[in-house]
């Protein structure tokens, strides 16, 4: 059986297709966003097909496209829907492409100041302007002929005629939007003859020019570019770059050509097109990237084999590609057979062209190996968009995660790895295997995937056909709208809150899958963040659980299951059987999978996680209700510390250690309303814990100034490291107390429950003795009136006996900080590491702590375990 063989397949591949175009997408607003860089859209006939044609390029079959059917249609009903139901589903599509294919020309206008028109490649705006004229052609032939198609203002009577009659017979709201829904789509597929389509078609192109502008040659736009007229050498390799990307892309283009069934595109008549497309795409984008310009050219195109072609492009297809071009033009004469030397300067400029670029403005993000990331930076998929356009509201539209819950596993540190999805999209013989996705029920994702939709297709239709705002405030006046907002204000309120809880549902769904994967995968010893629910026994729990070394694994996968349903017993509504009000139950579940991925280093999903569980609490305009009888309050205290803990990990730049305090600062403010709302709060504990957190931000922040200059003088980074100096002296007497409490049997949380906070709490102050020892200004002795001695050895005594216990697994950063910071203190009882043979083992093992050469580290990181080593080194030979 192979790849893509199954139904199961089909949806994995079609998710993961949609998530490695929404991590593009991103990728596309991030490049877009920073300062003095822009980005020019061109697109394919096929997006513009999609607007103008929706009823013909959207539905997937013998007579449509299936630019709307975004996942694989349900195998349980594909065979046995009646024909109305199937007509009804394409014209879900329909409208899908529709939606769609408006949002991704809307791109270009957020890229532009000015509006400069639709702007598409020659071979293209050809196909698209003899389309136009056959269209125009039929309009025109049948003026003064009677025609069946119903018009705009046809349909807006018929549907409120309906409306009003729904309304007086007492239906819900549901069932009238439903109700009318079905009505319209009923109705246009009775009275949609080729006649009328091409009427339609024609009216939908005069729509789009008036809306986005005229269509506009790329030949025309790139006047306006730089020119590298004074770089002759450079456009000599051009010229035979040129050749090598007509081979590469003719050779790649026609490996997909039969790769899927319908992944084709609309109105696509010529091969050629194809190819002599992505060689201009690619040639001018190197040009950009060879004047240090930061400007990108993004093809936007329908054609999932095409985006596919771009995918996974590997050196040795070039390098050949390379060899016969060469090879070619020496035989015709353009090279002298004899004149080696010059072969060889031809062959080393395309090596360069290709391969060696340092001219890239974005180097922090792109690969030196420009054509790797071509598919990420330069072709887009216009289901790119399906994020903002149909799956979030205003309030989440800049999240676009919806599945990388799912696919955490193949992520890495700082985001998600797209290479990673790309090959679950293309598959092959390394993924005829069951053992991942094992839990995949491929019947239920798409009924989530279609529920969540649904609604806001249904919206769509609506506005389509003139159901406007107040109609519908008029309609959530009739009955049942409190279910789920206490005092909406109108229908739209009540919508987009039924959409944020269907799509948090759904991500849920998705998100646990992608959990029990990376619970399979996890290394021994990951580290659990500090995640306090004192009040939450089930939530509680299953943080103790996580926290217990092989508790849970690949063969306890339904334990896992179980647990994580358990903690709707904390929740509001935990007796009812029908999904009433679970935002607080969706909240906590987040912030639990946060915590699941964060542990196994998968950060971006886990940022996003938190941000969801943060989201329920910033969009809710009234109160969440609780468990009755519990202190629980919901204020996004932890979401908030967890989305801190998320930034600093995942920093890039000086400016996200600010913007992890201020999520810190939003926890602190949001203790305040914890203890006005339950006196019982323990305020010196999360005080002491989010001061903890603050000493890790400016840990993270010296580690990051400093790896930017790593062979500078130490002592020119004294400011940073004075402000992790001074910030561990006034909180000293809280880390005193917290670790005394501890190490004496005292607790301030409830037994049983893990001491992450004491944990993370000795680990930072150790880190902060050996950064100083370093640095040669030692924060022992009677510098400071020996203030930080007996911190140090509270936290090497607590981690100590932490060691010792037996739920308790020492991750491989302690063990290095406690042996290391052992050798430093003047007491022998302290271990340490004996020789270079044992320390070696805890950073290259398995579990060491740089052992995956490929995992994706931010730069400060890698630096500070590689500056560690060497320290440690350093002591162990002093010693």
């Amino acid at each position: 059986m192979t790849w893509k063989s199954t139904f199961r397949d089909r949806v994995l591949s079609g998710m993961a297709f949609l998530h490695s175009e929404f991590m593009g997408r991103k990728e596309s607003v991030r490049f877009r966003t920073t300062q003095g860089s822009s980005i020019t859209y061109v697109y394919d006939t096929d997006v513009i097909g999609a607007y103008t044609n929706p009823w013909e390029t959207g539905p997937e079959g013998s007579d449509g496209w299936g630019y709307g059917q975004l996942l694989p249609r349900s195998e349980s009903v594909a065979n046995s829907t009646p024909l109305r139901q199937r007509q009804f589903e394409d014209g879900n599509a329909w409208h899908v492409a529709r939606i769609l294919s408006e949002q991704a020309l809307r791109a270009h206008s957020e890229s532009n100041e000015e509006t400069i028109g639709i702007v598409m490649f020659g071979p293209h705006l050809s196909e698209i302007e003899w389309r136009q004229k056959r269209l125009v052609d039929s309009a025109l032939s049948h003026v003064g002929k009677d025609t069946t198609f119903l018009g705009r203002d046809a349909f807006r009577e018929q549907t409120e005629k309906t409306l009003e009659r729904l309304l007086s017979s007492g239906a819900s709201d549901d069932e009238v939007l439903t109700y009318a829904s079905r009505r319209m789509e009923t109705s246009l597929l009775e009275h949609f003859d080729g006649r009328s389509r091409d009427n339609r078609a024609a009216e939908n192109f005069d729509i789009l020019k008036r809306r986005f502008g005229p269509f506009v040659s790329f030949g025309e736009i790139s006047k306006s570019l730089p020119s590298v007229g004074e770089l002759p050498d450079f456009l000599e390799v051009e010229t035979l770059a040129r050749k090598v990307l007509t081979g590469f892309w003719t050779k790649r283009l026609a490996g997909q050509k039969f790769a899927g069934h319908n992944q084709g595109r609309f109105l696509r008549q010529n091969f050629r097109n194809d190819v002599d497309v992505l060689v201009e795409l690619a040639l001018v984008n190197r040009r950009l990237l060879e004047l240090s310009v930061p400007h990108r050219i993004v093809f936007v195109t329908g054609d999932r084999n095409l985006v596919k072609s771009t995918y996974q492009i590997d050196h040795s297809e070039l390098r050949r590609e390379i060899r016969e071009v060469l090879l070619a033009t020496a035989s015709h004469g353009y090279l002298d057979s004899a004149d080696k030397n010059r072969t060889i300067m031809l062959g080393k400029g395309l090596e360069t062209y290709f391969f060696r670029s340092n001219s890239d403005p974005d180097s922090k993000y792109a690969s030196r190996d420009w054509m790797s990331n071509f598919s990420y930076h330069y072709v887009r998929h216009f289901w790119a968009v399906a994020g903002e356009a149909l799956i979030e509201t205003n309030e989440t539209r800049a999240f676009q995660d919806l599945f990388h819950g799912l696919f955490a596993r193949r992520g890495n540190w700082v985001r998600d790895s797209r290479r990673s999805i790309e090959e679950l999209v293309l598959g092959g013989p390394d993924y005829e295997r069951d053992e991942e996705f094992d839990d995949f029920d491929p019947e239920v994702c798409v009924e989530k995937w279609n529920s969540l939709t649904a609604s806001r297709i249904r919206d769509a239709r609506a506005a389509e056909f003139g159901i406007d705002k107040n109609l519908r405030s008029e309609i959530s006046e009739t009955e049942r709208s409190d279910r789920i907002l206490s005092k909406p204000k109108s229908i739209v309120d009540t919508l987009v809150e039924f959409t944020n809880r269907r799509r948090d549902r759904v991500m849920l769904a998705l998100s646990d899958l992608g959990a029990i994967e990376v619970l399979r995968s996890l290394r021994a010893g990951g580290e659990y963040q500090d995640i306090v629910f004192i009040s939450l026994f089930k939530t509680m729990e299953l943080i103790r659980k996580l926290c217990t070394p092989n508790y849970y694994s690949s063969d306890t996968v339904d334990r896992f299951l179980s647990d994580f349903e358990s903690v709707k017993e904390d929740c509001f509504g935990h007796d009812r059987e029908d999904e009433f009000d679970d935002r607080q139950l969706s909240h906590l579940k987040f912030l639990l999978l946060a915590v699941i991925f964060a542990s196994s280093d998968k950060w971006d999903a886990a940022f996003g996680h938190a941000r969801r569980a943060q989201n329920v609490i910033d969009r809710s305009t009234d109160p969440i209700p609780v468990k009755v009888g519990s202190p629980s309050n919901m204020s996004g205290r932890e979401s908030q510390f967890m989305l801190s803990i998320c930034m600093r990990k995942r920093a890039v730049k000086p400016e996200d250690f600010d913007h992890a305090m201020r999520y810190l600062e939003g926890a602190k403010s949001a203790l305040k309303e914890d203890k006005s709302i339950n006196p019982d709060t323990n305020v010196d504990f999360h005080v002491t814990r989010f001061l903890n957190e603050e000493l890790a931000t400016k840990l993270g922040k010296y580690y990051y100034l400093r790896a930017r200059d790593p062979d500078g003088d130490p002592s020119t980074f004294a400011e940073p490291a004075g402000a992790v100096y001074a910030l561990l002296q006034s909180s000293s007497a809280s880390f005193e107390k917290i670790l005394d409490e501890h190490i004496s049997g005292h607790y301030s949380l409830p037994r049983g429950y893990p001491p992450l906070t004491v944990d993370c709490i000795a680990l930072n102050v150790l880190q902060v003795l050996v950064v100083s020892v370093f640095r040669k200004e030692s924060i022992l002795g009677s510098k400071h009136n020996g203030r930080f001695d007996r911190l140090c050895t509270q936290s090497l005594i607590w981690l100590n006996e932490r060691r010792k216990t037996p739920d308790h697994l020492e991750t491989a950063k302690t063990t290095v900080y406690r042996k290391v910071a052992g050798s430093l203190m003047p007491d022998e009882r302290f271990e340490r590491f004996n020789s270079e043979d044992e320390l070696e083992k805890w950073f290259s093992e398995p579990s060491g702590l740089i052992y995956n050469k490929n995992l994706d580290l931010p730069e400060y990181e890698l630096w500070r375990r590689k500056a560690l080593k060497s320290f440690a080194v350093s002591v162990l030979q002093k010693s």
